[in-house]
């Protein structure tokens, strides 16, 4: 894998960040690995101290006409969440229990691992803001779109869906601090099952 990231924060209070791969070597023994991902952030802080910011993600899908090679992005080891929770469970390697298999029946051909968060075969456009309220209280929200790079010659649609989320920080002490983190996704048309999911959950933080 070959690639780089540029970033920089400018004093009119703009800030960006591009990075990309290429990725290149053998798939398998009769399929060669030839496949991109890129992610571009940027973002305008105002005088009051919030921000909004834009970002785009894109991680190829196999094109099935290319026998001989592989233009699916290949995680190596997909940890957990880089873009939340319920993405990462949508995008775990389950087998064929795995509602991708709707639109993408090979989504998970790169992966050994079971468990592996294999994300791959995605375009995420993402947009959001975030800010400090006071001294003790910062909140941030986002709306990302999905959709699929390639899909299967039987799937009708390449519309992922839409996440929501939101994250409500809260500092009662320099010990003690709280964080409330809410999630929704409103699953698209690419999928026969197209029920939503969501998720909240309350972290606390105690530091000595």
């Amino acid at each position: 894998m070959i690639g780089g990231r540029l970033s920089n924060k400018l004093a009119m209070g703009l800030d960006y960040s591009v990075e990309a791969a290429m990725q290149t070597g053998d798939f398998t023994a009769t399929v060669d690995q030839d496949a991109l991902g890129y992610k571009i952030d940027t973002g305008y802080t105002f005088d009051c101290g919030a921000r909004v910011f834009l970002g785009y993600v894109f991680m190829g899908g196999d094109d099935r006409s290319t026998a001989g090679d592989n233009e699916r992005w290949d995680v190596f080891y997909g940890g957990w969440p880089q873009f939340g929770d319920i993405l990462a469970f949508k995008y775990l390697n389950v087998g064929g229990g795995n509602s991708i298999t709707d639109y993408d029946s090979t989504y998970n051909a790169g992966s050994s691992t079971i468990g592996e968060a294999v994300y791959s075969n995605v375009s995420m456009l993402t947009i959001g803001a975030q800010s400090k309220l006071g001294k003790s209280m910062s909140v941030k929200a986002s709306y990302s779109m999905l959709t699929a790079d390639e899909i299967d010659t039987t799937a009708t649609d390449d519309d992922i869906g839409s996440v929501y989320q939101l994250t409500v920080g809260y500092k009662y002490s320099k010990n003690l601090g709280f964080r409330l983190y809410a999630a929704m996704m409103d699953a698209g048309d690419a999928f026969v099952n197209d029920d939503s999911a969501s998720e909240v959950f309350l972290e606390t933080d105690l530091r000595f």
